[in-house]
C-alpha cells in the first residue's frame, strides 16, 4: 500500500528525509529502541507502570504552559501539514480505494492474514 501524502511528509519531518524514504519503501517496522532512536516515540520504559508514570510526568509539563499558547503553537506548527492533508485529502482516497481492490493487493493482503491466523 501507498502511504498517504500527508502521513509521509508528517513522518518525513519527525524522523527526516532519508529514513522516511527507507521505511516508506520498504515498510520498515520498528522495534521500540529503533523507534526511539529516530525520534518517533519520546521516552521508552520497561513496563506498564512506568508507563504511566512517564505519561504524568510528560503531562506535568504541558500543563505548565499556557493551554491557549500551547494550542497555537501547535497550530502554527502543523499548518503546512494541515493544509496539505486537505488539499491532497480526496486524492490519496480515491489512490486507497483503487489499491485495496487491486487483485495483487487483495492477494498480498489475504496472504497476509492468512499467516496471522497461523501464528
Amino acid at each position: 500500500m501507498v502511504t498517504p501524502t500527508f502521513v509521509m511528509k508528517t513522518f518525513e519531518t519527525i524522523v527526516g528525509k532519508r529514513e522516511a524514504e527507507l521505511s516508506l519503501m520498504t515498510a520498515r517496522l520498528y522495534s521500540p529502541e529503533a523507534a526511539f532512536n529516530v525520534g518517533l516515540i519520546d521516552r521508552l520504559v520497561q513496563n506498564e507502570n512506568q508507563l504511566l508514570d512517564a505519561a504524568h510526568q510528560e503531562m506535568e509539563i504541558f500543563l505548565k504552559i499556557p493551554s491557549k499558547a500551547r494550542i497555537i503553537t501547535k497550530q502554527l506548527l502543523r499548518k503546512q501539514i494541515i493544509s496539505d492533508f486537505l488539499t491532497t485529502r480526496d486524492e490519496n482516497t480515491r489512490l486507497g480505494v483503487k489499491q485495496l481492490n487491486d487483485p495483487v493487493t487483495q492477494n498480498i493482503m489475504g496472504k497476509y492474514l492468512d499467516s496471522l491466523g497461523k501464528k
